[in-house]
């Protein structure tokens, strides 16, 4: 019914803030020996450049981004400008969502592609931000835009557009990531996904059998449904409240 494009995707893994460089790139080496197609690092005022640029002296050229998760403010251009011989693959919601604005006037003065994030919440904020040029790269949630089908809906208008897309994550079960997997299978996500294998953040999980990432790709299921099955004795036994409704 999805129409998907591809037997298996790919992905990418997204680092949080260390207390060190060291772990930092042991984290990182780790990540890139697993064979993940991309490695995302999150940053801060306080902890920026310079990790980028450890990173880039002692392991070299990969695909690398940034996520700031809206902690700048728009004055900071001098950063960004930085960041723009580090070779990044792109540099995600840098400024709150609110700020479609002074997204597009960085993106006017940066080389790195520009990705957006947290702004994207509709179908409508998404082509306003097309529009004004604010990003050239769109990360899309289904859980912030309102769901799988307005998720599918905003990649294909990616496409149209010339704009780049990937699936992001959040902290789902298995049968969140099962869904999204298919999502990122479809032929208007162009970049690696945010999934992850259900056992990275979760010890029991839902499914009876784990989704797993493989030398940076999931496979995608063809059997019906999800295309894993769910297990209904470890859904009963994590349940705290069900409630019942009636027509």
């Amino acid at each position: 019914m999805w129409g998907r494009s591809r037997t298996s995707i790919e992905v990418g893994i997204s680092l949080g803030l260390e207390g060190s460089i060291d772990t930092l790139l042991e984290r990182v080496r780790s990540a890139l020996e697993h064979g993940y197609r991309r490695i995302k690092l999150k940053i801060k005022p306080s902890s920026d450049i310079d990790p980028v640029v450890a990173l880039r002296r002692e392991l070299g050229d990969f695909t690398l981004s940034v996520d700031a998760n809206g902690a700048y403010e728009s004055h900071k251009l001098d950063i960004w400008r930085r960041f723009d011989a580090q070779h990044l693959v792109m540099i995600e919601q840098p400024f709150p969502a609110s700020m479609l604005l002074e997204h597009v006037r960085l993106q006017e003065r940066i080389q790195t592609p520009v990705c957006l994030d947290e702004s994207i919440t509709s179908t409508e904020r998404a082509e306003e931000a097309i529009h004004l040029g604010a990003g050239r790269v769109l990360c899309v949630k289904p859980s912030l835009v309102g769901g799988f089908e307005i998720a599918a809906g905003i990649a294909r208008m990616c496409a149209e557009r010339g704009v780049d897309a990937w699936v992001g994550g959040m902290l789902e079960t298995g049968i969140g990531k099962a869904i999204n997997v298919h999502l990122a299978s479809l032929p208007g996500f162009s970049m690696p996904a945010d999934i992850s294998g259900t056992d990275r953040y979760f010890i029991r999980d839902v499914l009876k059998s784990p989704i797993t990432v493989s030398r940076g790709s999931i496979c995608v299921p063809a059997a019906p449904g999800l295309g894993w099955a769910v297990d209904e004795v470890s859904v009963a036994e994590l349940t705290i409240e069900s409630r019942q409704i009636t027509g």
